[in-house]
């Protein structure tokens, strides 16, 4: 009864029957490829085995019509567990493989295609293995952990995260925020990563996956591990920093120019862009002031068209090109007129000036000079520049206009603007302009009291762009020019007709010529622009448009192009009659304060400091002739008195014969005044009486005319509310 109880007999009947098992199935088709596979594992090297692919190809698969999923995955478990490992490997290389030649969930590189995952302890190492032998290889780790291993306490997070960054940068990697943790319910922290870390990850959007194919879309993206993260201590705002990993897996770079991370602009670079783009200077003149500011600035110019960009946007907050126009027309107190069609909204003519010009209008009114440029607005709008000039002899630009078109109607409404700006009883004496026949009608309808002058250089131009083609011989022309000068600056009446004779006479064999002059200029336009009857008019010396012709090619230079807005234009013109208003008070300052040696003469005691040093030198010219002319009334000519408002030859020899000094009020006031202040002028403006009548006419309206009568108070009182678009 013993025996038949042993021990033995229970383990040697269970023995028995797993080995009538497991005969058969060493005997069965998929033990034989088992077999294949153990045998490639001792002749293939690992980086090469590939299981999957294995299993493909070594034998044809043979049927299985006897067994079952449920006896498959069993039989699969019954393997030892290096067997199941290297069988899980040999799929994973086969998906990774499969993965770089369809280009699924890739870096951007193929090389360097790195998985992740938890089952992959050494997932660089792991992929390093499996690259074929034709592959290039993976770069090695760069460990700059000593850079970033410090026990120093920063004073803010601010200091931190700057201090990461330049440590960064003199290792040749860029260093970004990765993660900001400000929850008061934890420890606060910053996580500081390379540029490179993380994956790039596909947009939801089908179209925009698309859009990744397109030229010159890529990423930096290559799931750098390197990491440190600054924590906060509990006294102050202290902070201190460790290093998490402190390796990156791609080289150091070469120049960080090509990183638009690194080359963003501090808070101080960006006020200094701002400054400058306010100034109009040009952004490879700002890129060379930020980099003399800091050495180790590697912004391009890519980053400050960016900048600027980014400024424009947040100056115009969403405001339309004319309603930003009229807000900044209205915060630097400009004086804006404008019409516009009433069936579209779109302006058609546009009027400003700035305060303190027509301060200077007001004060220096005896002459103006208007002139109209083009190319200067993507509309093709003719600009008309009207122009004054100071004691000094500097020119200030009074208004700017847009005009629809070169009519009389639209020259009309400017003239009507520009007497707007003026007190009753300092309506210019002189206007200066070419031979544009609308724009001098319209002066003369709205100044009928101002002498017209026509600019003797455009006439000059007109002659020599009409006459020289009929004259064969260019002495001959030469001596055409000259005569045509002598008859211009004939300085009486006596003297023009003699020379008008002397002109037709000796040139009857070109009557095309003769004809052009007399006709188109010297008939109709004499009284105009010829010095026997300008010399009679106080023009000051300003016979010509060239001062406006000056101020357009100052304006051009800095437009810089002819396709800009109104409101670019804008900033361009405000910037140049800053400039002028700056030069023009510093004129009068140094005509007050400065005595040149060359007026030490007793005869400008009365003069020195209390007019212009341009009216001086004048005066001086005159006085040395005086020498000649003595006391002469009829050599003299005294142009100087009518035409200048100075003391001519004949009475300055006379005050110095009689040992007088030249007396102040001799001199045309005019060029007495060296300030802005408007003299004579007290009273006090109210708009009580026009409140009251708008109030009226709102009770007696209805609804629709309440409505639009409140819209246009409305852009009144906020010109940036304005429905108001610039010309189709």
């Amino acid at each position: 009864m013993a025996a038949a109880l042993s021990p033995s007999r229970f383990i040697i009947f269970p023995a028995i029957f797993f080995l009538i098992v497991l005969i058969p199935f060493y005997l069965s088709p998929i033990n034989r490829n088992r077999g294949i596979l153990l045998l490639l594992r001792l002749t293939t090297p690992l980086s090469q085995l590939n299981l999957s692919e294995t299993l493909q190809t070594s034998l044809p698969p043979s049927p299985l019509p006897n067994i079952n999923d449920f006896q498959l995955t069993r039989l699969r478990k019954l393997r030892s567990p290096g067997e199941r490992i290297e069988d899980g490997l040999g799929r994973a290389r086969a998906a990774i493989r499969r993965a770089i030649q369809t280009r699924n969930y890739t870096s951007g590189k193929e090389e360097t295609f790195i998985p992740r995952g938890v089952v992959y302890r050494n997932p660089y190492a792991f992929h390093h293995m499996n690259l074929d032998h034709n592959a290039a290889p993976l770069q090695q780790l760069v460990d700059i952990s000593d850079g970033f291993s410090s026990n120093e306490i920063f004073s803010c997070r601010d200091a931190l995260i700057e201090w990461a960054r330049n440590v960064g940068k003199r290792n040749e990697f860029v260093i970004v925020i990765k993660r900001l943790d400000k929850r008061d319910s934890r420890q606060a922290r910053v996580t500081l990563a390379c540029e490179c870390g993380g994956i790039y990850r596909h947009a939801k959007n089908k179209s925009n996956v698309e859009a990744l194919d397109r030229k010159g879309t890529g990423t930096k993206k290559c799931d750098c591990p390197f990491k440190i993260i600054g924590v906060k201590l509990t006294s102050n705002d202290d902070w201190s920093v460790k290093v998490v990993c402190g390796f990156h897996n791609h080289r150091a770079a070469k120049q960080l120019e090509g990183h638009s991370y690194a080359g963003r602009l501090s808070d101080g670079e960006k006020t200094i862009l701002s400054d400058m783009t306010k100034n109009l200077v040009k952004p490879k003149n700002i890129l060379l002031s930020i980099k003399n500011h800091d050495e180790y600035n590697v912004s391009t110019m890519k980053t400050i068209y960016n900048a600027r960009h980014k400024h424009r946007l947040l100056n115009t907050a969403g405001r339309s090109q004319m309603q930003q126009l009229m807000k900044q027309l209205n915060e630097c107190k400009y004086v804006e007129w404008h019409r516009k069609d009433e069936s579209n909204d779109c302006v058609r003519d546009l009027f400003w000036a700035h305060p303190t010009s027509i301060q200077l209008l007001n004060v220096f009114c005896s002459v103006l000079i208007m002139d109209c440029t083009y190319k200067t607005n993507r509309y093709r709008l003719p600009l008309l520049e009207i122009v004054g000039v100071t004691s000094t002899n500097l020119t200030f630009s009074v208004a700017f206009v847009y005009l629809e078109a070169e009519r009389v109607d639209n020259y009309t409404w400017a003239m009507e603007k520009l007497q707007s700006l003026m007190f009753a009883d300092r309506l210019p004496n002189v206007i200066v302009t070419d031979r544009e026949l609308a724009l001098m009608n319209a002066v003369r309808l709205v100044f009928p009291t101002t002498t017209n002058l026509l600019c003797r250089w455009h006439i000059s131009k007109n002659v020599l762009a009409n006459c020289k083609k009929l004259f064969e011989r260019k002495e001959k022309w030469e001596a055409f020019m000259s005569a045509w000068s002598v008859l211009v600056f004939s300085s009486k009446e006596d003297d023009y007709k003699r020379n008008l004779r002397s002109l037709t006479t000796d040139y009857y064999t070109y009557p095309g010529a003769v004809k052009y002059v007399t006709k188109s200029w010297l008939t109709p336009y004499k009284e105009r622009f010829v010095a026997a009857w300008t010399d009679k008019v106080m023009h000051l010396g300003n016979v010509t448009t060239n001062w406006a012709e000056s101020a357009h090619a100052k304006l051009k230079r800095h437009l810089g192009s002819s396709q800009g807005d109104f409101e670019n234009s804008w900033n361009v013109i405000n910037a140049l009659i800053e400039l002028q208003h700056t030069e023009i008070k510093a004129s009068f300052e140094r005509s007050v304060s400065v005595v040149e040696h060359q007026f030490n003469n007793a005869m400008f005691k009365e003069l020195r400091g209390m007019v212009s040093r341009a009216s001086l030198n004048m005066i001086l010219m005159e006085f040395k002739r005086a020498t000649q002319v003595e006391i002469d009334k009829g050599i003299c000519g005294c142009v100087n008195r009518t035409s200048y408002g100075l003391p001519c030859a004949h009475k300055l020899a006379e005050l110095n014969k009689e040992g007088r000094t030249i007396p102040l009020d001799s001199v045309h006031s005019h060029w007495r005044k060296l300030d802005t202040v408007i003299d004579n002028v007290s009273f006090e403006l109210t708009i009580t009486t026009e409140i009251d009548s708008i109030l009226r006419q709102f009770a007696d309206c209805d609804e629709a005319g309440k409505i639009a009568l409140k819209r246009k108070l409305r852009e009144l009182a906020c010109p940036a509310t304005t429905s108001m678009c610039p010309p189709l």
